[in-house]
């Protein structure tokens, strides 16, 4: 028997298979992640014209790599998926630290609270006001400026100076930590809101149909 039908007849039955393996992603999963890329594009895109902390500014760059990996072509559901639980699980880690950060920094001003006898600042700082907290101490330290000035003219004691020098500094550490602990807050903000943005794109992705696997090939 001559075996070119036979080799006709295989191609044959093999060409339907590979037909159907080379076909796009389904529609489902195309419009989903065109859908929320845009999205992602959009945010990132508003988000940079604010004034970026450093923090804020690295997780906008993890979002533009995100949409890019998105877009890639023939991208299949598994692998969005994949890209998704990576930069979730980098971003829950991020998240974590900030909040340990920002535990350490109000056990910092809550010691201050404790033994600051200015009700003022303590009222701000329980109130979590802490821009208002950050202008009473700014009032704090340009009092013990003049106070410094006044004991320089009356030849006060070195002992009296640095007592003032110390006051001041220690009031500039706690400003410091004040604005520390407002990023912190700002940072752990943004993160959850963005977050929350992406275990709803992981949801909704979740519940795509699977590709249909032919042939063993996806």
């Amino acid at each position: 028997m001559d075996p070119a039908p036979l080799a006709v007849l295989l191609l044959v039955s093999l060409l339907p298979s590979r037909l159907r393996a080379a076909q796009p992603n389904n529609p489902h999963l195309t419009h989903t992640l065109a859908s929320q890329v845009t999205q992602i594009k959009s945010y990132v895109s508003k988000e940079k014209g604010k004034e970026l902390t450093q923090q804020r500014k690295e997780m906008l760059e993890r979002l533009e790599r995100l949409a890019t990996d998105l877009t890639r072509d023939k991208i299949q559901k598994k692998d969005a998926l994949a890209e998704l639980a990576k930069l979730m699980e980098q971003m829950r880690k991020d998240k974590n630290e900030e909040e340990a950060r920002k535990k350490e920094l109000e056990k910092l001003l809550k010691s201050v609270q404790a033994n600051d006898k200015n009700k003022d600042l303590t009222d701000e700082l329980n109130k979590g006001n802490y821009d208002d907290a950050a202008n009473k101490i700014e009032e704090l330290i340009d009092k013990l400026k003049e106070e410094s000035k006044r004991k320089q003219v009356d030849k006060s004691s070195e002992e009296e100076q640095k007592k003032l020098a110390e006051k001041m500094k220690a009031l500039e550490n706690i400003k410091a930590n004040l604005m520390k602990l407002k990023l912190s807050k700002y940072n752990i903000n943004n993160m959850t809101e963005v977050l929350d943005f992406l275990e709803g794109f992981e949801g909704e992705l979740g519940d795509l149909p699977e590709e249909e696997v032919v042939d063993g090939v996806p």
